[in-house]
Formats: C-alpha cells, structure tokens, sequence
C-alpha cells in the first residue's frame, strides 16, 4: 500500500497529499489502473479515489487509459516536468509548504 501522510490537521493539505498519493500510485502504469486498483494501493474508499481522480482529469494530470475502463498520468505532468521546478503552480508550492511547515511542527 502506499502511504499516505497523515499529521495534516487542514483538510486542504490532506486533499493534496491525497491526491500526491493517487498520482503516485499510477507511475510506471502505462496501461493505467482501475479506481479500484488505486482504492487497494492507496488505502482509500473508492469513492474518495473518485473525486479526487475526476479533479485530476478536469486538470489533465489524469487521463483515461481506455475508451472503457481505467486511468493513467496525464499530459499536464508531462508539460510541468518539461518546464522545471518553477513551473508548479503557486497554490501547489504554498500548500506543500504550508503541509511541509506542519508535518515539521510536530517534530521540533
């Protein structure tokens, strides 16, 4: 299973690491997974898999795998990894900072 990190208290950090999880959850997939499949890898309801992958869709960090079943990475990953660091988009960088600034807090 894959981990996913539990000491946010913001329910905003706790989505993104969520969906940090399920992205994961499909590297090396070419041939994608079903919400099922990332529901099992990742230890959620397939319910809550589901909403987080249709945000990812309508972003395009997702996409289907077939016309029928199943998803993979998407382009939008693609287009960021080809720009560089710089190229996460502010809201992501300031919420890992602020999920990065909280997870450190319950260890200093």
């Amino acid at each position: 299973m894959i981990s996913i990190a539990r000491a946010y208290n913001d329910p905003g950090i706790q989505v993104i690491a969520r969906a940090a999880t399920v992205l994961r959850s499909l590297e090396g997939q070419a041939d994608g997974l079903s919400l099922t499949q990332i529901a099992q890898l990742v230890g959620l309801a397939r319910s809550t898999v589901a909403r987080i992958v249709n945000a990812l869709r309508k972003e395009q960090f997702v996409m289907a795998a077939s016309p029928t079943s199943g998803v993979r990475l998407g382009p939008a990953l693609t287009r960021l990894e080809t720009r560089g660091p710089l190229a996460i988009p502010a809201f992501l960088s300031s919420a890992l900072i602020a999920g990065a600034s909280a997870w450190l807090s319950n260890y200093t």
